[in-house]
């Protein structure tokens, strides 16, 4: 739903999957536009529909350089818990092509187990792992849960030794590809660069698109390099602002 305060205004839902993590009802703020006077006001308004909807945590993105909201997010009860950016490729066709070929098969729920214990002791980063007072069980769950919605999507798995040695996902918006998620297991983990080229030519050859957009954790140093390496650039630096009641 919309909530206008005035001249400004957000985009604001519910997130039963987040809810089903912590137990109360959980809601995001999104695409948020003002005016200086009546950011507050905006600020103000979220409060009283997360009050009627009993929300007990909401939260938010925003550009990491905007102070003034910065500032009323601040002064409202938010806090800064993470930080984001997105990475962007404009032809992924160009990046070379990796030594060492990937076998890829789309994932089955026989694979689900196995792809989120990957999670489980991999994932260290992300919009709940980077708020030191949300519990980290919660945190690892969310992802679990996560991977489970999407096993009906675009989800697709490499084998090493018989295990699932890494994983991905991805999805078609404006004509660029997303990978929401991505993994490799401690087996595999000397595989990195490997399954990030890999992935990117397969996506490609499969979609006949070549731009790539993806949002990455800005704590998480080894893949940024990683994008880096591969010719991506970072836009969009983004905070994650987190308010509990």
């Amino acid at each position: 739903m919309e909530i206008v305060a005035n001249r400004s205004s957000c985009e604001w839902r519910l997130t039963p999957w987040d809810s089903r993590v912590f137990g109360f009802p959980t809601s995001e703020s999104r695409n948020i536009q003002y005016t200086d006077a009546e950011i507050t006001d905006l600020f103000f308004k979220i409060d009283g529909i997360n009050e009627q909807e009993s929300v007990k945590l909401t939260y938010f993105r925003h550009d990491s350089n905007d102070q003034l909201l910065k500032r009323a997010a601040l002064e409202n009860g938010y806090s800064i818990k993470e930080f984001s950016l997105y990475t962007y490729h404009n032809n992924v066709s160009k990046i070379p092509q990796s030594p060492r070929k990937l076998d890829f098969r789309k994932a089955t729920r026989d694979d689900l187990k196995q792809i989120q214990h990957i999670a489980a002791t991999s994932f260290t980063h992300g919009r709940f792992h980077e708020d030191p007072f949300v519990n980290y069980e919660f945190a690892q769950r969310r992802y679990e849960n996560w991977i489970a919605d999407l096993m009906d999507t675009e989800f697709y798995v490499f084998d090493i030794k018989n295990q699932v040695g890494g994983f991905f996902s991805y999805a078609i918006k404006d004509n660029e590809i997303e990978m929401p998620i991505s993994g490799l297991s401690q087996d595999a983990l000397r595989l990195g660069g490997f399954l990030w080229v890999n992935m990117f030519h397969f996506i490609h050859e499969k979609e006949k698109i070549t731009k790539i957009r993806n949002l990455i954790s800005g704590s998480n140093i080894a893949v940024m390099n990683l994008y880096a390496r591969l010719g991506f650039t970072f836009e969009q630096p983004m905070f994650g602002y987190h308010k509990f009641y």
